[in-house]
């Protein structure tokens, strides 16, 4: 197909199918073949060896571009190396979309203050209702404090007491199983001693004492007006046993009954001068002072679960207040999803812009397209692209034109060739549709789409 050995450089290009895989190239040519029906025109134009590295910058131009309208930034403006329309529209879409996100911003930001202060507000009115609760717990106590500090250090006393009565009975069992022991009495030492209790009557210092020769008896009418007989016995009776035993189970019983009297029994019939009776009197005094706290202050149990209430809802509250004075005005797409799309149609067609008047820049038209389907081809260097334009008919049953693009690069062993080749496979560049045949619009696409697989 191409002739070799010429004098001078090719000076058209033509589809070569000699590089395209043998098994493969049939099936090429007759779709190649198809696709020629349907062309209507052609042409092809030159681009200078330095349009690679002019769109180097670019590119990098573009990714910045790209990074800097994705973020919201600080509203100040991009940077462009295209100056014309498009760059025109793309920061006047910017700029909207920043306007309409700060306004956004400024209107929860508002929102937020106002939460803030609602929220600010209801936990100054929690804290007063909660300082006032706790206020009235403080001087119901104040009320009742001298009369509970009365009750505890009878209670303290009534403590001290019972523990002395404990330590007599205690004694006594320690010195009982000491004696059953050492005496080696029949029977067994005691683990404890349930009850050491007795049996008491008043006389005075001229009566007798009920059983008077029991050992078991204590004789206590000159110093205590009574007499006092201990019963029962934690041990069976039995020859010897009661002789060594009984003395001693009585020993204490004067002691016993002393702290006892102190004490006063349990229950409402205790001598007011008891400790326990005491302690009746004081309680009573108690419970009056507490109806006229709870009358003048409230109840102890209104007023810790009014407290309460109020903490746990002071916590509620500050937990809110807390999330929304750690929040930060959020936009979300949705809210600005039409100026996105506006800024991102305008950042298209300003990379459309820049990239083809670029390539622009470094493009000479070289002639139009020949009967025999050859391209011309100007100089020795560079790069050649051929543009073919077909009509196509679609599913809608209406035409649609479109472009399809093949480059090489001039080398210098194209020389001799007699055209230089064009691969139908390596050497596509792209294809674009249009709806009308419009030669400017369709060489403007053109270099747009050289400009981006040069770029890719």
């Amino acid at each position: 197909m191409l002739a070799t050995g010429c004098d001078s450089y090719p000076t058209e290009a033509e589809i070569d199918f000699d590089a395209v895989d043998s098994e493969e190239r049939a099936m090429a040519r007759t779709m190649w073949a198809e696709f020629e029906e349907t062309v209507e025109t052609g042409w092809s134009f030159m681009l200078s060896t330095e349009v690679e590295a002019e769109l180097e910058p670019v590119a990098a131009h573009l990714e910045e571009l790209s990074d800097y309208l994705d973020t919201p930034g600080d509203g100040s403006k991009p940077e462009l190396l295209h100056d014309g329309p498009e760059s025109e529209a793309l920061r006047a879409a910017h700029a909207e979309y920043l306007e309409v996100r700060r306004s956004i911003k400024a209107e929860q930001e508002e929102e937020l203050e106002a939460r803030r202060e609602e929220l600010s507000q209801e936990l100054s009115s929690i804290e007063a209702d909660l300082a006032e609760t706790e206020e009235a717990i403080e001087a119901r106590e104040a009320m009742l404090q001298d009369e509970e500090e009365a009750v505890s250090e009878l209670e303290d006393e009534i403590e001290e007491a019972e523990q002395e009565f404990e330590d007599i009975r205690e004694k006594v069992r320690q010195e009982l199983n000491e004696a059953i022991e050492a005496e080696d009495l029949p029977i067994n030492t005691l683990d404890n001693l349930r009850r050491y209790s007795w049996r008491d009557w008043e006389r005075e210092p001229g009566e007798e004492c009920p059983n008077p020769d029991d050992a078991r008896t204590v004789d206590a009418r000159d110093s205590h007006g009574v007499c006092l007989l201990a019963t029962p016995t934690p041990y069976r009776d039995g020859e010897g046993i009661n002789e060594v035993l009984d003395p001693i189970l009585a020993s204490r019983l004067l002691e016993a009954f002393e702290v006892s009297r102190k004490l006063g029994p349990l229950g409402r019939n205790a001598p007011e001068d008891s400790l326990r009776g005491q302690r009746r009197q004081a309680l009573e005094t108690l419970s009056e002072r507490e109806n006229e706290a709870d009358a003048k202050h409230g109840s102890a149990r209104d007023l810790n679960r009014k407290h309460s209430r109020s903490e746990r809802e002071r916590e509620r509250v500050q937990g809110r207040l807390d999330r929304v004075e750690g929040a930060e005005p959020n936009v979300r797409s949705s809210e600005v999803r039409e100026e996105q799309q506006a800024l991102q149609r305008s950042r298209r067609e300003y990379r459309d812009a820049l990239i083809r008047t670029t390539v622009e820049d470094h493009a000479q038209p070289a002639g139009e397209m020949t009967d025999e389907g050859t391209f011309p081809v100007e100089g020795e260097e560079g790069m050649v692209v051929a543009v073919m334009a077909a009509q196509d008919a679609v599913a809608s049953q209406s035409w649609e034109w479109s472009i399809s693009l093949f480059k090489t690069q001039l080398e210098e062993e194209m020389a001799d060739r007699n055209r230089v080749p064009l691969d139908p496979h390596e050497g596509e560049a792209g294809r674009a549709v249009f709806d009308d045949k419009d030669r400017d619009t369709m060489t403007r696409e053109a270099y747009l789409e050289i400009g981006q697989q040069l770029m890719d």
